[in-house]
């Protein structure tokens, strides 16, 4: 699920969380912790990675509660102006094995992400 991380103590968090989530935002955080570390304000909207990873696997709301989801934080912000870590991302999930990709994000598109 790549987003803008996620609070893990959140209670719409799914269960199956996978070992290996990962961090593409630099100079926030860990490169191995997805926590959504975002400041408030301007086009940031701190929560919506929770919020996305609870409908898509959350114990309370979720869609799919039994899958495990492995958390990849690309952004601070939901609109995109720039996909390189968007397509970091996305080859990341893949070498880690996963089958589906979930993302709910907007901004520009590129040559890059195509």
């Amino acid at each position: 699920h790549l987003d803008t991380g996620y609070d893990r103590a959140h209670r719409f968090v799914p269960a199956n969380i996978a070992p290996g989530e990962r961090n593409f935002v630099r100079g926030e955080g860990a490169p191995d912790d997805a926590s959504d570390v975002s400041k408030p304000g301007g086009l940031r909207n701190r929560g919506h990675g929770t919020g996305t990873i609870g409908i898509l696997a959350g114990p309370i709301i979720g869609g799919a509660p039994d899958i495990s989801v492995l958390p990849i934080r690309i952004a601070d912000s939901v609109v995109r102006f720039r996909t390189g870590t968007m397509a970091q991302g996305f080859d990341y999930a893949l070498s880690a094995g996963a089958r589906v990709l979930s993302m709910s994000m907007g901004g520009l598109a590129s040559a890059l992400l195509a």
